[in-house]
């Protein structure tokens, strides 16, 4: 397939050595980004229709850093202010195990859904690494899913000198954290911005979905971290080099 062409059966897209093989589950791409230009994009969802928006371009970009990859992009959003429902957040996530993809960054949250948790679990016996955001609803809030999902590799959110961000998740499912922010005079910033650079570490580690994987991804991550400020961010501070 051609980059943000809308993917068939598996293995259709072409492989590109040595690339990152990795899935987003966001917004919409904008493929014709300059900070994109090493990634070949496949697209899911939105009837095959392009329709970037920042969330999904940032989260995008942050999850590629720069280097070859192929991204599996499926689109929840389709042009509107907030994520699909849950179903269609089913539907992408079997997608990506259709297309095999060994890692995966879910960007969003949400309740407890039984679909939804079978399709984790599903997913991670097959060998999957599943990367979450925790959510921005404080440290008060409970856990929202997928992040919640035992297996789920859940990511809270610091800023540049390592304190958790105010709104950030916290709890005894967190995993790790990242910087979650992007753009500090913009407020553009969060838990969406730190999951896609775990992510992105574990998919240089996880080139495919190997059964087991999913149970040793926190090992790979305690291994690259850094020490945190607080014992809120489970194995570290996650920064990809």
């Amino acid at each position: 397939l051609p980059a943000g062409g809308q993917a068939g059966a598996p293995g259709d897209a072409p492989a590109m050595d040595g690339a990152l093989r990795v899935g987003l589950v966001d917004g919409g791409v904008d493929t014709t980004s300059p900070a994109l230009a090493s990634a070949r994009i496949v697209r899911h969802g939105c009837g095959g229709k392009a329709l970037p928006q920042p969330h999904g371009t940032h989260v995008a970009t942050r999850l590629v850093g720069g280097q070859p990859s192929m991204l599996y992009a499926a689109d929840l959003w389709c042009g509107e202010r907030v994520g699909g429902d849950t179903l269609a957040l089913v539907d992408a996530l079997r997608w990506m195990a259709r297309e095999r993809v060994p890692v995966v960054n879910v960007s969003l949250v949400g309740p407890d859904n039984v679909a939804l948790r079978r399709t984790v679990e599903a997913l991670l016996s097959r060998g999957h690494v599943v990367v979450a955001a925790a959510g921005n609803e404080g440290p008060a809030a409970p856990p929202r899913c997928p992040a919640a999902y035992p297996g789920v590799v859940a990511v809270a959110a610091v800023d540049a000198r390592g304190v958790l961000l105010p709104e950030s998740a916290v709890g005894a499912h967190i995993d790790a954290c990242a910087d979650g922010v992007v753009d500090a005079r913009a407020r553009t910033r969060g838990t969406s911005f730190a999951a896609p650079l775990v992510a992105r570490v574990l998919a240089r580690a996880y080139p495919v979905a190997t059964p087991g994987r999913s149970a040793e991804a926190v090992r790979v991550l305690a291994g690259t971290a850094r020490p945190a400020r607080t014992p809120r961010c489970g194995a570290g501070i996650v920064s990809p080099t």
